[in-house]
């Protein structure tokens, strides 16, 4: 595992990575290098972090799913969460998205699904939408 760990780039082995790989080879009929790369690329997990930005923050899920836990998001302006045809965002688990006007708060176990190009945006006008 160590080895193919070190081919693929990555020098920190974690059980995240781990079951990834795991999934990858019990889903796939003839697993390759290349293969899993993709698999790898379509997945996004940002778990406890902290993002902040200057105005906007965009999560666009446009070649595979992101999924936020446990983070916290800040943008003065705005914040934009969408998912693009055949991926999905999932945004929740003890989260907050914060605007200097709105704050959106998903707590343990809570999450807001986006699918096939819906999204969720807290404007700079206080107020949020949801579309699809």
């Amino acid at each position: 595992m160590e080895q193919l760990l070190i081919q693929l780039g990555i020098n920190l082995a974690s059980s995240a990575i781990y079951e990834l790989i795991t999934t990858y080879h019990r889903s796939t009929a003839n697993p390759t290098i290349e293969g899993l790369k993709n698999y790898l690329a379509s997945k996004l997990l940002i778990e406890g972090a902290t993002i902040k930005a200057s105005t906007i923050v965009d999560f666009m899920a446009k070649n595979g799913d992101i999924i936020i836990q446990g983070t916290d998001v800040y943008a003065p302006q705005a914040v934009n969460m969408a998912s693009s045809h055949g991926t999905k965002l999932v945004f929740g688990n003890n989260s907050t998205s914060t605007t200097n006007k709105t704050k959106i708060e998903a707590g343990h176990d809570t999450h807001i699904i986006a699918t096939g190009g819906a999204g969720i945006r807290q404007n700079e006008d206080g107020s949020i939408s949801f579309f699809a």
